[in-house]
């Protein structure tokens, strides 16, 4: 009805039929001198009409009650019909009280609607985001993993499928410990799921609605910690791998105190050992006139592989322990040394008994703020030439406030496309310099698997192959943003080079986990770290292995991997 009928209904009693205020109905500008009988009765009969009236104004009212009532508890493509119990739509474990919910909900009114109600899901959740957990207490729980724009496995409308885990009054921003409902470090990643989850709903000060759980909620393990990457089969093995910021120089971009880089510098070599790469390029290095900081982790990961050497001596494990390594620390190309640009950079540390350089160069195209830096090796074994190249691309931080903003691939997505298509005229000059042809440009792209950076080497004829397309999908992951998963680095192989790939791994060490785990700040560290692989950085390394001996040759599979751990 009108909006000025129900004011009046819920003003004043009157009925929707009745006058209009400031109306004077023809009832009301009938002749007043009447005979005193007739008069009488026809008051008398309006009387009795307005009796009735107001008693449908009441029961309308009653029934405006009962369907705002209704609309709480009717089903919906976000919510199970209530008309069935909660222990038949959630499960015995539910109370009979709480409201079923099924993800992904119909919009966000429908969290509105339940603020301050008692709920059960119908299904599991997933954890998709762990970053809170040591600053809120809170986890951010979907119906499924979610992944990020443009991997092919995203939602529409992601704030439809999640719902926050935590207590209705959150903690001010910090260190939370211990950690909430009995967790360890370690005990939960993204990917493992909250089942028979039941509590209340509020509104969460960070935005969107947080459900406080009723009791202690139960946790299922199903993307445990992997000790080491994926065994592969080639006679080449390489890895890429972002380093998180690792200065020398206190307070730049990296460690804070001293203290604070020997707990980085721990977490990485462990992980950088665990890799058992020939040659891993890393991303997100302190870029100093001496490359002290790359030859600085190069003598930490020499020494604890000495140790570990050792150790497996000590205890006759010699059979259990990879072969001995140790590492080259490679210096920036001088074609980039000089030049001004940003204050990390990209280097490789290589084991000389595996390979040797041949030639380092850099694209020094001017759209690029860390130039890309060419490695071109010898392996010994088959004595086979290749290329690696480490990039690190514009990334989608810091929008600008016009121009090269977000129109569905991130921020700055021309730069890094002009980039993409820089570094491929530079990879197939490099291809083309050398007999074999074989190229390999690693590193952090910073775009997902189906943006324009891809593009442009798949535009190509022929065209070079995306590694990621092998590893299956859901797997792809090397950072989580916003409680969304996605592969910002990835491997590309030259066409020459792409039918001697032996396969490739993410090594999931770091973005399932939460920043709890890593080294963090100041001289004491965080209540959760330990000088493991875990969280030793943001983004996870990705391993490819390589048959660059000649075709039909013996392809050797890469040795057993030492075991990740203190």
């Amino acid at each position: 009805m009108p909006s000025h009928e129900r004011r009046r209904l819920d003003g004043d009693g009157r009925s929707a039929g009745g006058p209009a205020p400031g109306h004077r109905s023809a009832r009301a500008q009938a002749p007043r001198h009447r005979p005193a009988a007739e008069a009488t009765g026809r008051s008398l009969a309006w009387q009795a009409h307005g009796r009735n009236q107001r008693r449908l104004g009441v029961g309308l009212l009653g029934i405006a009650a009962a369907l705002t009532v209704w609309s709480l508890w009717a089903p919906s493509p976000g919510s199970s019909d209530p008309v069935h119990s909660a222990p038949t739509a959630c499960g015995p474990w539910a109370p009979a009280e709480a409201t079923p919910v099924t993800l992904p909900v119909e919009s966000t009114e429908t969290w509105r609607r339940l603020r301050g109600v008692g709920v059960c899901f119908t299904h599991d959740l997933t954890i998709t985001e762990t970053y809170d957990l040591g600053r809120f207490a809170e986890l951010l729980l979907a119906d499924a993993r979610l992944y990020g724009e443009n991997t092919g496995l995203e939602v529409d409308e992601p704030s439809l499928h999640v719902i926050r885990l935590g207590a209705r009054q959150r903690p001010s921003g910090g260190e939370v410990w211990p950690l909430p409902w009995g967790l360890e470090v370690g005990q939960v990643r993204v990917g493992d799921a909250v089942v028979r989850l039941a509590g209340r709903v509020w509104r969460s000060p960070a935005g969107g609605y947080v459900l406080e759980p009723l009791g202690t909620p139960a946790f299922e393990v199903r993307n445990p910690r992997p000790a080491a990457p994926a065994p592969l089969l080639g006679d080449l093995r390489v890895a890429a791998f972002n380093l998180e910021n690792y200065f020398l120089t206190l307070g730049a971009r990296g460690a804070d105190h001293p203290a604070a880089l020997e707990r980085q510098t721990a977490k990485l070599v462990v992980a950088l050992a665990a890799l058992d790469a020939d040659v891993i390029a890393v991303m997100e290095v302190e870029r100093d006139p001496d490359d002290r900081a790359l030859r600085a982790l190069s003598a930490a990961l020499d020494a604890h592989l000495e140790a570990a050497a050792a150790t497996a001596l000590d205890a006759h494990l010699e059979a259990a322990t990879a072969p001995a390594r140790s590492y080259l620390a490679v210096p920036e190309a001088s074609a980039s040394a000089g030049r001004p640009g940003d204050a990390v950079r990209q280097g490789f540390l290589i084991d000389p008994a595996v390979v040797e350089v041949v030639a380092l160069e850099a694209d020094t195209a001017t759209v690029h703020e860390r130039p890309p830096q060419a490695l071109t090796l010898r392996h010994r074994a088959s004595g086979e030439r290749l290329t690696l190249i480490a990039v690190h691309l514009r990334s989608k931080a810091r929008c600008p406030p016009s121009g090269d903003v977000d129109l569905g691939f991130g921020c700055w997505n021309e730069r890094r496309t002009a980039q993409a298509r820089s570094l491929l005229a530079f990879g197939e000059r490099l291809s083309q310099a050398q007999p074999g042809g074989l190229t390999l440009i690693l590193g952090d792209l910073n775009a997902h698997r189906f943006e324009p950076p891809l593009t442009v080497f798949e535009s190509t004829t022929p065209a070079w192959r995306v590694l990621t397309d092998l590893v299956p999908p859901e797997e792809a992951v090397s950072h989580v943003f916003f409680g969304r998963s996605a592969a910002l680095d990835h491997a590309l192989a030259s066409p020459a080079l792409a039918p001697r790939v032996g396969g490739v791994d993410y090594w999931a060490i770091n973005a399932d986990e939460p920043p709890l785990a890593g080294a963090g700040s100041g001289p004491r560290a965080p209540p959760g770290y330990r000088p493991d692989p875990y969280r030793s950085s943001d983004h996870d390394p990705v391993v490819v292995a390589l048959h660059v001996g000649p075709p039909g040759g013996e392809r050797a599979p890469a040795g057993e991997r030492a075991p990740a751990g203190e």
